[in-house]
């Protein structure tokens, strides 16, 4: 080929932008690693109660322990039943703290929480309890109207109301929320009375014919598979 020929392919070539060139590796040089990750997660007081579970997740870096962001939507479960999430907030730097209530599905006992975020996951212990109810129970005296349909034949007779309301805890940072279909025993200056279930928003009410004077109300919940018991007393003065 001669100089001429030559200097002309050479100028031809500084032309082709540098994308469309081979390319032939550098010697000695080696892309970069991704950066290794690892998950934290914290589960408090290693305790859950039906309905309501609490954890604290973290994503850092495994060489400096700096906080990153999550690389994906984080999936949590519970003995691999995926957990309904009610609660959320952030924490310092790139953290993560979440309530989600327990599924009933899940036996009591020790059970594992895992957490997985991408391809980055991690797992604490948790002993799953029974949760508190609490129960209130108020009551009132009334009257039976004359000539009302429901009442033909008590005209003038007292009764006793007695409203007792069953709840359980909502959320670590929540309130309170009803608990209905569940019994609810009365007892009427110690005698028993049949057992009243609860409404939708957590109610049962008992109403007896009452004589005057002081009376004691007593209203028992006895508990569940998910639930401790419950009990509370209120006295009225019958007129």
């Amino acid at each position: 080929m001669s100089n001429k020929s030559f200097a002309a392919l050479f100028f031809a070539l500084s032309f082709i932008p540098a994308a469309s060139r081979a390319q032939t590796p550098t010697p000695g040089r080696v892309s970069p690693p991704s950066k290794a990750l690892e998950m934290k997660v914290d589960c408090g007081k290693e305790e859950m109660y039906y309905h309501l579970a609490g954890y604290s997740v973290e994503v850092h870096e495994k060489s400096t322990r700096a906080n990153v962001p999550f690389p994906a939507p984080l999936e949590v479960k519970l003995e691999g039943v995926p957990l309904q999430l009610i609660g959320r907030s952030n924490i310092a730097g790139a953290g993560f703290f979440g309530e989600y209530y327990v599924p009933l599905s899940v036996p009591a006992g020790s059970r594992t929480l895992s957490v997985r975020s991408g391809a980055v996951d991690g797992s604490c212990t948790v002993n799953v309890k029974k949760a508190a109810a609490h129960l209130k129970v108020k009551p009132s005296q009334a009257e039976a109207m004359p000539g009302t349909l429901q009442n033909a034949g008590f005209a003038g007779q007292t009764y006793l109301i007695a409203d007792a309301v069953l709840t359980r805890q909502q959320g670590y940072t929540s309130g309170f929320e009803p608990v209905s279909g569940q019994a609810v025993r009365f007892q009427v200056n110690g005698k028993e009375q049949p057992p009243v279930t609860t409404d939708a928003g957590g109610s049962a009410r008992l109403k007896v014919k009452a004589a005057p004077g002081p009376t004691d109300v007593r209203a028992t919940f006895e508990g569940n598979g998910q639930l401790l018991g419950a009990t509370d007393s209120a006295s009225i003065q019958i007129r």
